[in-house]
C-alpha cells in the first residue's frame, strides 16, 4: 500500500489506543478517588520529572548539539525531514557516543522535544542518506504523533497483558511508516533495517527479501510468544512491512501459535525495555499500596478501638458483679477477679499493654475508674476510653418497670462509655 499523509497512521494503532484509553480513566478516576492516592501520583510525577531533567541536562553537558555550524551536513537532512513530514518546530537534535550501538529515540521535557542519534548510527548511515532520512523520520513520527505524552497518561492501562504491547508494537509500526515516508527511495528504508538487523558493514550486502521471509517460516509457539510480550515488531517483521510499501501491497499477515496467547498473557511484558517495564510495574504497585494501606490502617484502628471498649466494659461488668456479692464492695485488687473460686472474668489488663492500648485501673471499696489510651494515638488507636461506677445505671424497682412497661418505654441497664 502507498504511503501518504491521510494513510501514514496504522487504524490498529487507532483501535489499541482507544481500548487502553477506557482502562487508564477508570485507573485514574479509581485513583483521584481516594485520599491518598493523588499525592503519590503527583510524588512519582515529580520524581520521574526530576530524573528526566536530569538525563536532558547531561545530553546538554556532554553530547553535541547538532546545528548549522556543528555537522551542517546532518542539520540540513534533519530540516527537511522535519519539513517533509510538516513539524514546524524543530525538536533539538543530539549526537551521543554509543560504544558499538546502532539506536536512536526521541525524548521530550518540560514541552520541549528532543532527537537522539547514537554516533555509530550516524557513522553506519551517513548524515545525509535515505538510510539516516529514515531513522530520523521513524523519530520525528512518536514526536508528531505525540506518544511520549500518550505513554504518560496510558501508563497504567499499558501493563494489560497482550493489548499493551500489542499497541506499542502499532505505535512502532506507525513510525516505521513516517521513516519510509521521509526518505526519497525505499530502498534507503530497508537498507536501514538490515544494517540494524546485520551490521554496519554486512547489513548493507544482506538481502531484505530474504530476511522478511524468516517472519513468515519462523512461526512456532516460542516466537509467537517472544512477539506477543514483545514492546517492538521483529526486525523481521518490520522489513517485510516495508517490502510491502515499496510493492504497494497491504501488509503481510501470518498466524500465531494459539497456545502463546494463553502463555503471553500471563507474562511480564511491555512497551519498552524490561527496566521500563518494571518501573512502570513498581510505579503502580506502590499507587496501589498507597491505596490499600491506608484503608487497611483504619480498619486496624477500628478494630483496635473495639478490642478496647470490650475490655473495659467486660472488667467493669466483673466488677460489678464482685460488689453484688461482697455488700457494695470491690475488690482492692482487680486480679481477685481472675483466680477466685468461681473467675469474675478470665484475665485482667490493669497496668498493662494489649491491641494497642494501655489500661489503668483506680479501685476503691466503693468505686473504680477504668481507663483504656492508645499506646500512640492516631496510630494504635484514636481515642480514649473511660468507665466507673456511674455509667451503670441503677436498677429500677419492681414497681417502676411495671410502670415503665404500662407507658411503653425502656429503661436502659447497658454500659454508657465516655468517650473522651
Amino acid at each position: 500500500m502507498d504511503i501518504s499523509r491521510e494513510n501514514i497512521i496504522l487504524q490498529k494503532e487507532k483501535v489499541y489506543f482507544c481500548i487502553l484509553m477506557i482502562f487508564a480513566i477508570l485507573f485514574w478516576l479509581f485513583v483521584l478517588a481516594t485520599i491518598v492516592g493523588p499525592l503519590f501520583v503527583l510524588a512519582f510525577a515529580f520524581m520521574g520529572w526530576l530524573a528526566n531533567g536530569l538525563f536532558i541536562a547531561r545530553l546538554k553537558s556532554d553530547c553535541v548539539l547538532i546545528t548549522e555550524q556543528q555537522m551542517p551536513e546532518l542539520y540540513g537532512t534533519f530540516r527537511q525531514v522535519c519539513s517533509k513530514l510538516e513539524l514546524t518546530k524543530l525538536p533539538e537534535l543530539y549526537v551521543v557516543q554509543s560504544q558499538g550501538m546502532l539506536n536512536a529515540f526521541a525524548i521530550r521535557h518540560s514541552g520541549r522535544n528532543f532527537v537522539v542519534l547514537y554516533s555509530d548510527i550516524v557513522e553506519a548511515y551517513g548524515q545525509s542518506s535515505d538510510e539516516m532520512r529514515f531513522v530520523i523520520g521513524h523519530e520525528i513520527g512518536h514526536i508528531q504523533r505525540k506518544h511520549i505524552l500518550k505513554l504518560l497518561f496510558l501508563g497504567p492501562a499499558r501493563i494489560l497483558p497482550l493489548i499493551g504491547t500489542a499497541y506499542s508494537r502499532a505505535c512502532e509500526a506507525t513510525c516505521d511508516r513516517y521513516g519510509a515516508f521521509a526518505v526519497n527511495n525505499i530502498g534507503g528504508a530497508l537498507t536501514a533495517m538490515m544494517i540494524l538487523s546485520g551490521g554496519k558493514e554486512s547489513g548493507r550486502l544482506m538481502s531484505s527479501e530474504a530476511f522478511s521471509q524468516q517472519w513468515h517460516n519462523h512461526r512456532g509457539f516460542f516466537v509467537s510468544w517472544y512477539e506477543l510480550i514483545s514492546g517492538y515488531p521483529t526486525l523481521a517483521q518490520r522489513v517485510a512491512n516495508i517490502i510491502a510499501i515499496k510493492n504497494n501491497s497491504k501488509a503481510p499477515k501470518v498466524s500465531r501459535h494459539p497456545i502463546s496467547y494463553i502463555f503471553a498473557f500471563f507474562t511480564f511484558g511491555g512497551g519498552g525495555s524490561g527496566l521500563g517495564n518494571i518501573f512502570i510495574t513498581v510505579a503502580i504497585i506502590a499507587i496501589l499500596a498507597s491505596i490499600a494501606i491506608p484503608n487497611l490502617l483504619r480498619a486496624k484502628l477500628s478494630a483496635n478501638d473495639a478490642v478496647a471498649r470490650s475490655e473495659i466494659y467486660s472488667l467493669a461488668n466483673a466488677l460489678i458483679i464482685y460488689s453484688q456479692d461482697h455488700d457494695g464492695e470491690f475488690p482492692s485488687d482487680p486480679t481477685v477477679l481472675v483466680n477466685s473460686k468461681v473467675p469474675y472474668i478470665d484475665k485482667v489488663l490493669c497496668a498493662k499493654e494489649s491491641s494497642g492500648f494501655k489500661y489503668q485501673c483506680v479501685l476503691s471499696k466503693n468505686d473504680f475508674k477504668l481507663i483504656a489510651t492508645p499506646v500512640t494515638m492516631g496510630t494504635t488507636g484514636t481515642q480514649e476510653y473511660q468507665i466507673s461506677k456511674e455509667d451503670f445505671l441503677p436498677e429500677p424497682e419492681l414497681g417502676q418497670i411495671e410502670k415503665q412497661e404500662k407507658s411503653g418505654s425502656s429503661n436502659q441497664f447497658l454500659l454508657n462509655l465516655n468517650r473522651e
